[in-house]
């Protein structure tokens, strides 16, 4: 693809995007439909259908670009402190919740909370569990216990 189809693609992208956030200022996602948002955005079914499978697809994507904006904005806000069990860690992700409330309120209304225990059962496995194996193998090592 040259750059030019790649930048209209993009626009396209941020269009669709742009549009479905604020239609869910007003409206319940599963009110939303895709001849709604090419309306709104000027474009026909088959180039939304270029971008998402579906409006679920959407919201999906959105979703991930707001965690990973979220994620980094945290990680500003507390200075790369990667101590996520501190009473700070959690005041900035509510924070981060607040901020794009009017969205998530939406996703949760749309897929509940099985995306986010995923989310929560990935932070343990990649979190969690290596912060407390190190853990307990510095105690172990500290009171010289063998492994």
């Amino acid at each position: 693809m040259n750059t030019k189809k790649n930048e209209r693609f993009a626009e396209t992208d941020r269009r669709i995007r742009k549009a479905f956030t604020k239609m869910v200022l007003n409206k319940k996602t599963n009110q939303i439909s895709v001849r709604e948002i090419c309306e709104a955005t000027g474009i026909n079914r088959s180039s939304f259908y270029l971008h998402y499978a579906d409006i679920p697809a959407l919201i999906t994507a959105i979703v991930r670009e707001k965690w990973t904006e979220s994620v980094e904005r945290i990680h500003e806000e507390m200075h790369g402190d990667p101590n996520i069990f501190s009473e700070a860690y959690v005041a900035a992700t509510l924070r981060e919740a607040k901020r794009d409330r009017t969205f998530y309120r939406a996703y949760f209304e749309k897929f509940g909370t099985a995306e986010l225990e995923k989310g929560y059962q990935t932070l343990f496995e990649n979190v969690f569990k290596p912060f407390f194996s190190a853990a307990r193998h510095r105690e172990r090592a500290l009171h010289g216990i063998s492994f």
